[in-house]
């Protein structure tokens, strides 16, 4: 990974966004899609910390105009109409419009920083885990400013854009249960995956006895909650017919488990990935049709 050279934010590839100030990166509240908040993130491979640049919102865009969304989430960079909370992030730019589009302003030292309407974006100095983001007139000297754009591309970071898919079977989750299904896809233009191992996390709250389905092909090597969600991991079983998955192909298992406490209600809660590894490698995750926010 690198800084980001060019003028301007490359539109289509994806960056880490690393605070100057505090070498934290902008990141959307880890394993929970549903917030608004921007937090101080460490991770840098986590998805909730990585954000693609795409096409402004409106006919009438500015041509330096972008949008931002954030790889895990789904959700866009957008500043709210009550400047003092800040930047946040919300369902889709078409729903919030031009509230999502973002400026770049390059300094010489090779920081950026990034500005909605008349206003920028800076760390604040509160403590980690506080919301990051805050709104500020401009002061080309304060580092609080300055953002790295620390460019991932678009597969330099990811296992050649292999994608995991994690949702919820309809139906099958209530108030002490969940079943997922979680889907490993190998794109057409990727290498055979061969016995490959995946790991992820899913929200905390989750818990309880994790099993995967008999039959499946699949072995859970770890099941275990901790301060990031519910960490699983598993590996191909050795009498698996996808124990390697060619390109082009993929392989679907089932997930169960419970609540963390048996006292809690889980029914609510986002059963969604994030940090996907297929063999230590990160690898993006992608939303079901229909589940994108």
């Amino acid at each position: 990974m690198k800084n980001w050279e060019g003028d301007t934010p490359e539109l289509g590839k994806t960056y880490l966004l690393q605070s100057v100030n505090s070498g934290m990166f902008a990141d959307l509240e880890s394993l929970s899609f549903t917030t608004e908040n921007i937090v101080q993130g460490t991770d840098p491979c986590a998805a909730s910390a990585h954000w693609t640049v795409v096409e402004p919102y409106g006919h009438y865009a500015d041509p330096d105009d972008h949008s931002m969304r954030n790889e895990y989430s789904g959700l866009y960079f957008m500043l709210n109409e009550a400047p003092a909370i800040g930047w946040r992030v919300m369902q889709g730019h078409r729903d919030w419009g031009y509230r999502n589009n973002v400026k770049y302003q390059k300094a010489a030292d090779g920081t950026y920083s990034i500005r909605g309407g008349s206003k920028y974006v800076s760390t604040a100095d509160d403590t980690p885990g506080s919301v990051l983001m805050q709104v500020t007139d401009f002061d080309p000297d304060d580092a609080k400013m300055k953002w790295w754009f620390i460019d991932i591309g678009h597969a330099q970071i990811w296992a050649s854009n292999v994608t995991v898919e994690v949702a919820a079977v309809p139906g099958q989750q209530q108030r002490d249960y969940f079943k997922a299904e979680v889907i490993l896809r190998n794109p057409a233009q990727g290498e055979p995956l061969t016995d490959w191992a995946l790991s992820f996390h899913l929200s905390k709250g989750l818990g309880g006895t994790v099993s995967v389905a008999e039959g499946d092909g699949v072995e859970l090597v770890l099941a275990q909650p901790d301060s990031r969600g519910l960490a699983i991991a598993v590996q191909a079983a050795d009498w698996s017919h996808k124990k390697t998955i060619q390109p082009s192909d993929s392989f679907t298992f089932t997930l169960s488990g419970g609540a963390e406490h048996a006292t809690e209600d889980i029914s609510t809660l986002p059963i969604r990935a994030d940090d996907c590894r297929v063999n230590g490698v990160p690898v993006r995750t992608t939303v079901p049709t229909g589940q994108d926010g």
